[in-house]
């Protein structure tokens, strides 16, 4: 019980046991209530895979209830973008066989910089997937990225890679990019066996604006918080575990 209880809310009760190691039955009692309590708001938000009364996790019905239960939340605009996340979202993505929620960091982060570029209010990852998607701007699950960003009104100038070679370039177009209001859509490597195809990318961002320390603001659609690139003494620049590898620039079609 104790256990499901952290899973469930994020933190270990002190509560239950009384003088001497014995069990309190009140604490207990009420502990029980409380946990009861947690449940019912995860599967409410569809942070577990349990489903209404009746339905076993394996239910076909499950993954509706989910789906209807789960409610997007959009935080405060940072830089003129309305922050996102693709956990919020459980829409098939694309034409593949898994979800926005499960892989639309790209479409999601492309969805953000899009909003801002073209001040188009109300855009969001299930609108955007369902636009691109009936434009063929997916290949399974994979967006097409330049059909795909002129489905939502914004073209792609340049993509590329981020090397020894051209990074103080990319940089310096990156700094007039964010200066003239245009977010960019930024691919970040931190973990193995993945590629954008471009480059080590596996996860996508977007760049929202440059700090007076050079470090660079930017919003992660795994959870929709702001995170910080800075740069190391190898010259590239990180945020926690993200190495940013790719960047795209973006304008308005």
């Amino acid at each position: 019980m104790f256990i499901a209880h952290a899973m469930l809310t994020g933190y270990m009760p002190y509560y239950g046991v009384g003088p001497n190691g014995m069990i309190d039955a009140n604490q207990v009692a009420l502990f029980s209530s409380e946990l009861e309590k947690f449940a019912k708001s995860a599967i409410s938000e569809g942070r577990t895979s349990a489903g209404p009364k009746g339905t076993k996790p394996t239910d076909e019905r499950v993954s509706k209830v989910l789906d209807e239960s789960w409610t997007p939340k959009q935080g405060p605009m940072r830089d003129g973008v309305v922050p996102m996340s693709q956990l919020d979202w459980a829409d098939q993505l694309g034409n593949g066989d898994r979800t926005i929620r499960q892989s639309g960091c790209c479409l999601t982060a492309l969805t953000m910089a899009a909003g801002k570029i073209t001040g188009e209010q109300g855009l969001n990852p299930r609108i955007a997937n369902e636009r691109i998607r009936a434009a063929g701007g997916f290949s399974g699950a994979d967006l097409l990225l330049d059909r795909a960003a002129s489905t939502l009104g914004v073209k792609v100038t340049g993509r590329s890679a981020i090397t020894s070679c051209n990074s103080e370039k990319l940089y310096g177009q990156m700094d007039q990019s964010l200066a003239e209001g245009r977010p960019i859509l930024a691919g970040v490597d931190y973990k193995s066996g993945n590629s954008s195809g471009m480059s080590n990318a596996d996860h996508f961002v977007t760049i929202t604006g440059k700090n007076p320390d050079g470090s660079y603001r930017a919003i992660d659609p795994a959870g929709g918080k702001e995170i910080t690139f800075r740069k190391g003494k190898d010259g590239t620049y990180s945020a926690g575990k993200y190495k940013l590898v790719e960047v795209s620039f973006l304008e308005k079609a």
